[in-house]
C-alpha cells in the first residue's frame, strides 16, 4: 500500500512539472510580447519608426535584437500539447517554426531607405548595418515573408489552438482574429498607397496590435499569477 501510494505521487508529480514549465514559458513569452513595443519607443528617445523593424537601425535595436531573438529560441524550446488525430500539425511543429521566422526575420533585416540618417555601427560602410544593407531587396523580402509568417502562426496558435482548453475561448479567439486583421491591414495600406496618409506610422500600429494581442493570449494562458508564484517555491 505505501509502495503503491509513493508511485501514485511520483507520477503525479512528473504530470505536473511540465505543465507547471509550459505555463512558465508562457508567462516568459507574453511578458515579452507586452515589453518589446514599450521598449523599442523608449530606448528610441521616445521617438516613433515607420515599423518595429526600423528600429534595428536606431538605439533601440539592442531590444529589438535581444528580445526578438530569445522569442524564437524559447517558441522552439515550446513543446505544447501533442497532436490529435484531428490535428493537421502539433503545437510544436507551429511554435517552432514561428521561432525559426523570429530568428531570421532578425538576420535578415528590413531595408531602411530614407528612414534613418545613423545608420552604421562604428567602423562598417555607411550602407551596410550588421547582418545586411540599408537597400538590399533580397534581404527585405526574406524579412517580409519571415515576419508575416512569424505573425500569422502565432494568430493561428491563439484561434486555433489554445482555445482546446475550454476556457477563455472568447479571449483566444478575439486575440486571433486582432493578429489576422492585423495582417489584413498592413496588407491592404502596403497596397493601397493612398490610404497611407491618413495613417502614418501604420506598419508599427498593427503590429503592436498583432504583437499585444499574442502577448495577452499567452499571458492568460500561463494563468500568470499562480505561474508568478510557483517561481518562488
Amino acid at each position: 500500500m505505501i509502495q503503491n501510494s509513493t508511485n501514485e505521487e511520483k507520477e503525479n508529480n512528473n504530470n505536473h512539472e511540465p505543465k507547471i514549465e509550459m505555463r512558465r514559458i508562457r508567462l516568459v513569452l507574453g511578458s515579452f510580447g507586452l515589453l518589446l513595443p514599450v521598449l523599442l519607443f523608449v530606448g528610441n528617445g521616445n521617438r516613433l519608426m515607420p515599423s518595429m523593424s526600423h528600429f534595428y537601425y536606431t538605439p533601440s535595436a539592442v531590444f529589438l535584437i535581444g528580445m526578438v531573438m530569445s522569442l524564437g529560441v524559447v517558441l522552439i524550446a515550446y513543446k505544447g500539447y501533442k497532436k490529435t488525430d484531428k490535428e493537421w500539425f502539433s503545437d510544436h511543429a507551429i511554435t517552432s517554426t514561428a521561432g525559426i521566422s523570429a530568428i531570421v526575420l532578425v538576420l535578415f533585416p528590413a531595408y531602411s531607405i530614407n528612414v534613418c540618417s545613423e545608420v552604421s555601427f562604428h567602423g562598417y560602410p555607411a550602407d551596410n548595418y550588421l547582418f545586411g544593407s540599408m537597400s538590399d531587396k533580397f534581404v527585405n523580402t526574406i524579412h517580409f515573408f519571415s515576419s508575416a509568417l512569424f505573425v500569422i502562426l502565432l494568430g493561428v496558435m491563439s484561434f486555433f489552438k489554445f482555445p482546446k482548453s475550454k476556457k477563455n475561448v472568447w479571449i483566444y479567439r478575439t486575440c486571433g482574429i486582432l493578429i489576422g486583421l492585423s495582417v489584413l491591414g498592413i496588407g491592404v495600406l502596403e497596397t493601397v498607397e493612398s490610404l497611407r496618409k491618413y495613417f502614418p506610422n501604420y506598419v508599427f500600429w498593427l503590429e503592436t496590435v498583432a504583437v499585444c494581442s499574442f502577448a495577452i493570449a499567452w499571458l492568460v494562458k500561463s494563468k500568470p499569477i499562480q505561474t508568478f508564484l510557483s517561481l518562488f517555491k
